[in-house]
């Protein structure tokens, strides 16, 4: 069934070409904050139809050194994928789009040179115009029998993580 989605011959292996070009404005409106703003676009060629596409993505980041030896993270992550060449539905002949986002947040302490605190909290998001047209319809395996996408998530992540230089 992957072979299949991924448009490849028994034993072929997929094979891509990526690049990018990220643009972005950094500014320090203090010496206790960073900010970032910016954009990104990425084209990414497959022999594979279903792992071929463009996207563009607007970032933001900042980081807030609030007191001494403690800071804040957060960035944003929300971007466009265009797979177009390869149709999302086998009803439709209109190709797959995807939404992406990722939020993330981070505490970071510092106890002393060496050692060190931090807690991250992720959400990461997708959606597209294939899981948004899905059709529960299934086969005799349980596999849908239209859409060939899993592109539609949301994840919730917590981290936390001591590190000790020596």
């Amino acid at each position: 069934n992957l072979a299949d989605y991924a448009h490849l011959r028994s034993g072929q292996i997929r094979s891509d070409q990526s690049t990018g070009v990220t643009l972005a404005l950094a500014l320090l409106p203090s010496a206790r904050w960073f900010i970032s703003v910016g954009t990104r676009g990425e084209w990414n060629l497959s022999n594979s139809t279903a792992f071929t596409f463009r996207a563009v993505r607007a970032l933001v980041e900042a980081l807030w050194a609030f007191v001494d030896r403690q800071s804040l993270y957060a960035q944003i992550d929300i971007g466009r994928y265009d797979f177009y060449d390869e149709p999302f539905d086998t009803r439709f002949t209109n190709t797959r789009l995807d939404t992406r986002a990722s939020l993330t947040f981070a505490y970071r302490f510092r106890l002393t040179s060496d050692l060190g605190f931090q807690l991250v909290y992720r959400h990461q998001s997708a959606s597209s115009n294939d899981c948004d047209a899905f059709d529960p319809q299934r086969d005799d395996q349980g596999l849908p029998i239209f859409s060939r996408s899993y592109s539609c998530f949301g994840r919730n992540r917590l981290e936390a993580s001591v590190r000790y230089e020596f």
